[in-house]
């Protein structure tokens, strides 16, 4: 099996090149090569690289796609823990248990990887301020700016018990975590409740000492709620 991105491309040096008609060849090409743990395939000139990294760095390129081998993945991952340790961070689809699939972004290379991200938020390109039906839904790009969902964090957070860890990074720069040992939401009959316990990590007590631990989230109506 494998992983696809588009509009980008791999860089740097492939172990070669050659002519083919489309991505899926490409793919197969890759999959099938005991040495190839990822490609690009350029749909202008047909060329497909392969390259013997599994994760080398990736760029924009219109009209170009990466391919990432990854081991059977049958059953669907419940959530970003069952990839592969090789995997890339990226974008995937998980299917929580007894839940519907899902696009994510799995983060790998923090803390060993294996992390479901539930918001990622850093340029200021999406608008925060929602209404509840968009954070029940979610919103945003998921390989950038975005919020999974209220509904999908629920699914995923019932199959057991999860940690939680919070990445900062001030304006200036300077960078902070909190963690904690274990995170729950309640589903929408009961408001999304949050249950959080067990701090731990540099950055301030964010949601517990500020009140959030147990809260449930009230709507936003005419522009106006938490």
């Amino acid at each position: 099996m494998f992983h696809k991105e588009t509009e980008t491309r791999l860089v740097g040096a492939s172990m070669k090149t050659i002519k083919v008609s489309s991505g899926i060849e490409c793919a197969m090409i890759c999959t099938n090569d005991n040495n190839c743990c990822s490609s690009t395939y350029d749909t202008n000139l047909e060329h497909c690289s392969l390259f013997l990294e599994c994760c080398p760095d990736k760029e924009f390129s219109k009209g170009s796609q990466t391919i990432k081998k990854i081991s059977g993945l049958n059953p669907p991952l419940k959530d970003c823990s069952e990839l592969p340790a090789e995997s890339c961070s990226g974008v995937y689809v998980i299917q929580p248990e007894n839940g519907p699939s899902m696009t994510v972004f799995c983060e790998m290379d923090t803390d060993n990887g294996g992390w479901t991200t539930v918001q990622r938020r850093y340029d200021g390109t999406v608008d925060f301020y929602r209404f509840w039906d968009d954070y029940k839904t979610g919103f945003g790009n998921i390989a950038g700016e975005h919020w999974l969902g209220n509904d999908n964090l629920h699914f995923i957070l019932r199959q057991r018990s999860y940690q939680v860890q919070f990445d900062l990074e001030d304006f200036t720069g300077n960078t902070s975590y909190a963690v904690y040992s274990t995170m729950y939401v309640g589903d929408e009959s009961a408001n999304y409740k949050l249950n959080l316990t067990d701090y731990y990590g540099t950055a301030v007590v964010l949601l517990v000492d500020q009140g959030y631990n147990g809260r449930r989230l009230n709507k936003i109506e005419n522009g106006n709620g938490e």
